[in-house]
C-alpha cells in the first residue's frame, strides 16, 4: 500500500520545511509573504511549486534551469476573488457554473470558480519508487442549484519533467447538473515564437444558449 499523508493547513508556515525526501524526490512546504501556502517538489530536473489550498495551481515551474511559465506581474500568489488580481501561473483550473469571461447577462467570476477555490483537504502520496502525487478535495455547493466534489491532482516523476494533472467532478445533488472545464496553461514563449489564431467563421460554437447549471426550487434565483 501506498503512503499517504493528509498535509494540515496549520503546518504551513513562513519558514519552509521538508516533509519527504526520498527516491531523489524532495517536497517541502510553505507560506509566501501574502501568506498562500505551497508545495515545493524538487527533483534532478527540476522543481514545482504548487498552491494546495488556493485553487490548486501550479504557480510555477523550472526545468533544466528553464523557466516554463509566463512572467507574471505579481511576486508571489495572492488570497484573491478574482483572476486578473493574482495572474500569472503555469496552470490554472477554471470552470464548473461558467467558463471564460462573462457576458452582460451573466452571473460567473472570469473562468468560473476553481481558479481561486479554497480547499479543504490535501494528501501527499508516495507512487512506490516512480512518482508522488498531490492531491486536494472540497466539495462546491450552492442550495438549490449544484453539488459537486472537486477532486483535483498532481503526479510529479522522480527523475523526469513529467507532472500530470487530473481533474476528477463528481456530481453529488440530487438532479442532473452540466458543468464545464478548462485547464488554463500559460507557458513561456521563446525568442522568435509566432502566435496565430484561426477564426471559426459561420460553423462557430454558441456557449450561452442554455445556463449550465439552473435552480431546482421555485423562489429560490439569485439577486
Amino acid at each position: 500500500m501506498n503512503p499517504i499523508v493528509r498535509l494540515d493547513r496549520s503546518w504551513f508556515s513562513t519558514n519552509t520545511v521538508s516533509v519527504l525526501c526520498a527516491f531523489d524526490i524532495t517536497v517541502e512546504i510553505g507560506r509566501f509573504a501574502t501568506n498562500v501556502e505551497f508545495i515545493r517538489v524538487t527533483n534532478p530536473r527540476g522543481h514545482v511549486v504548487l498552491l494546495p489550498f488556493l485553487g490548486f495551481q501550479i504557480w510555477n515551474a523550472t526545468w533544466d534551469d528553464k523557466v516554463c511559465g509566463m512572467k507574471s506581474p505579481f511576486e508571489y500568489p495572492r488570497p484573491v476573488n478574482h483572476l486578473l488580481d493574482s495572474y500569472g501561473a503555469l496552470l490554472v483550473h477554471c470552470g464548473i457554473t461558467g467558463m471564460g469571461n462573462p457576458g452582460p447577462n451573466d452571473r460567473h467570476a472570469l473562468h468560473g470558480e476553481l481558479p481561486f477555490l479554497q480547499y479543504d483537504e490535501v494528501w501527499l502520496a508516495i507512487n512506490g519508487e516512480t512518482s508522488i502525487s498531490i492531491s486536494g478535495r472540497r466539495r462546491l455547493t450552492r442550495a438549490f442549484h449544484y453539488d459537486f466534489l472537486i477532486e483535483p491532482s498532481f503526479e510529479i516523476d522522480r527523475v523526469s519533467a513529467l507532472v500530470v494533472s487530473r481533474m476528477k467532478v463528481t456530481n453529488v445533488g440530487d438532479v442532473t447538473s452540466g458543468y464545464m472545464y478548462l485547464a488554463h496553461i500559460n507557458f513561456a514563449l521563446e525568442n522568435g515564437v509566432k502566435v496565430s489564431h484561426q477564426k471559426l467563421g459561420s460553423r462557430g460554437i454558441t456557449v450561452r444558449e442554455k445556463q449550465v447549471v439552473e435552480g431546482n426550487g421555485p423562489g429560490h434565483e439569485e439577486g
